[in-house]
């Protein structure tokens, strides 16, 4: 089996949904558990530099989601890879050994 035929295979998007869910039920959990360590302090109002919606005079918090959101397309393209190279490489090895 070819490697652009693997990822283009229905298992292929089985395995990035389930790789998706994992890190949103990870994300969730640990949003979760911070939010109620945090529940005191946690106010809802508009942003503003007064309220610390900036993490510094020159950084905004957005920049933290975009980086955040960034590291977890990277997280999941790098297992998503690596799931793709390894069932690969097991699935040709076996053909070989089949073969011989």
């Amino acid at each position: 089996m070819r490697l652009v035929a693997l990822y283009r295979s229905q298992e292929a998007r089985r395995q990035i949904w389930m790789h998706a869910a994992l890190y949103c039920a990870i994300l969730s959990l640990v949003s979760a558990v911070l939010a109620f360590v945090l529940r005191q302090t946690i106010r809802y109002v508009p942003p503003s530099p007064g309220n610390h919606f900036f993490l510094s005079k020159n950084e905004p918090f957005w920049v933290a989601i975009v980086m955040g959101c960034l590291g977890s397309c990277i997280a999941m393209w790098s297992d998503y890879v690596g799931w793709g190279l390894k069932t690969w490489a097991a699935r040709e090895a076996a053909a070989r050994a089949a073969g011989k």
